[in-house]
C-alpha cells in the first residue's frame, strides 16, 4: 500500500468512495479505500469494514491478523464478536475459537449467555465441515499419527495440525497421542495443556515425563506458567538473586519454565516448598550462596529436589540426543 498523505477530508472521502464501491458491489475498490483510510485513523469501524470483506473474499488469516487489534472491541456487542469467531470458523481454527471463548468468559470479557451463543454458531460450522471434509480431516489425523517418528525439533510444528481438526476429533487425537511413549514430551505437554484450556472434564491418563502412566482433571487448571506454584518459586528466586547475581537469575529462570512445563499438570504434587525447590538450584549452581542457611532437615529436603530436577535435566537430555 503506497503512503497517503493526509489533507484535510481524505479519511472521510476514503470512507465515503468505499462506500460507494459496497453498493455497486465492487469489493477490491471498497477494500482498496477502507486500507487507505485505516493508514490514516485505525479505528474499530473501519477495522471491522476490512474485516468483513476479507472474510468475503475467503482471506480469513489476514482479517484475523487485522481484527486481534481491537479484539475486545469486537466483544462489545453480539452483532460484532459473530465477525470475529466468523474469522475461526472460516479459517478452520475451532479449537482456538472455543478456548478464546472460554478465556473471554473467565476475564469477565463476555458473558455466560454471549458465550453459549457463539459457540453455537462456531459448533454448526464445525459440524458442517466435520461431514463434508472427511477426506481432509482423515489426512490431518493420519499426518498427526506419524508426528513420533519426526525429529523433536519438527514434532510441536507438526501436531499443531491438529488445531484445524474439530473439537471431537481433536480430543480423540489428544487422549491417544498423550499416552503415546515415542511422542516427545514436550509434543504430549502440549495437548495436555490444549486440552486444560478447553476445560476437558473428563479424567485424562497419560505419560507424564518418566513414561509412568498418570490420571488427573484438568478442568480449572491454568498453563503451567500460570499457576500459583511457578509465581511464587519465581518471586522467591527473584528476591534472592535480582539484584546479586541477575545473569544467574535469568539462567534459572529459563530452567524453571523448562521443568515447569515438564512436571504439568502434576507440578503441586511434586513441588510442597517453592524456597526448598529454589535452594535446590542454588545448591547445584550457586552452592556458596546457601551455605549459612543450611541445616541438616534443610539439607535432606534440598537433596530430595535436587534428585527430581536432576532427573528432568537428564530426561530432556535424552530427547534431544
Amino acid at each position: 500500500m503506497s503512503t497517503i498523505h493526509e489533507f484535510p477530508k481524505n479519511y472521510e472521502r476514503f470512507i465515503a468512495q468505499g462506500e460507494e464501491a459496497l453498493v455497486e458491489h465492487n469489493q477490491i475498490a471498497a477494500l482498496e479505500n477502507f486500507q487507505q483510510a485505516y493508514q490514516l485513523q485505525q479505528t474499530p469501524p473501519v477495522n471491522q469494514k476490512i474485516v468483513q470483506l476479507l472474510l468475503e473474499m475467503g482471506e480469513a488469516d489476514e482479517a484475523l491478523a487485522l481484527a486481534e487489534a481491537f479484539q475486545e472491541t469486537y466483544f462489545e456487542n453480539l452483532e460484532t464478536a459473530a465477525i470475529y469467531m466468523q474469522i475461526y470458523s472460516q479459517s478452520r481454527r475451532f479449537i482456538e475459537g472455543y478456548i478464546l471463548l472460554k478465556q473471554l468468559l473467565q476475564t469477565k470479557k463476555i458473558t455466560l449467555a454471549q458465550q453459549k451463543t457463539l459457540e453455537q454458531q462456531l459448533m454448526q460450522v464445525e459440524e458442517a465441515y466435520q461431514q463434508l471434509e472427511t477426506q481432509q480431516i482423515q489426512a490431518i489425523k493420519r499426518n498427526l499419527l506419524v508426528s513420533d517418528q519426526l525429529p523433536i525439533y519438527q514434532q510441536l510444528a507438526n501436531i499443531k495440525t491438529s488445531l484445524y481438526l474439530p473439537k471431537p476429533v481433536f480430543v480423540e487425537v489428544a487422549k491417544d497421542l498423550v499416552m503415546n511413549q515415542a511422542l516427545s514430551y514436550f509434543a504430549r505437554e502440549w495437548f495436555i495443556e490444549e486440552l486444560a484450556l478447553l476445560q476437558f472434564s473428563e479424567p485424562l491418563t497419560f505419560l507424564w515425563y518418566d513414561n509412568q502412566p498418570q490420571t488427573v482433571l484438568l478442568e480449572g487448571k491454568n498453563g503451567p506458567l500460570n499457576t500459583p506454584i511457578y509465581s511464587e518459586i519465581c518471586t522467591e528466586l527473584r528476591n534472592r538473586l535480582e539484584n546479586d547475581d541477575p545473569i544467574m537469575l535469568q539462567h534459572l529462570e529459563e530452567e524453571i519454565r523448562l521443568h515447569l512445563a515438564y512436571l504439568y499438570p502434576l507440578a503441586e504434587t511434586v513441588i510442597s516448598d517453592p524456597t526448598i525447590w529454589v535452594l535446590g538450584y542454588l545448591a547445584t549452581y550457586y552452592p556458596e550462596y546457601i551455605e549459612k542457611e543450611l541445616t541438616e532437615a534443610k539439607g535432606h529436603q534440598i537433596a530430595a529436589v535436587q534428585k527430581v530436577q536432576q532427573a528432568i535435566r537428564t530426561a530432556f537430555t535424552q530427547i534431544m540426543l
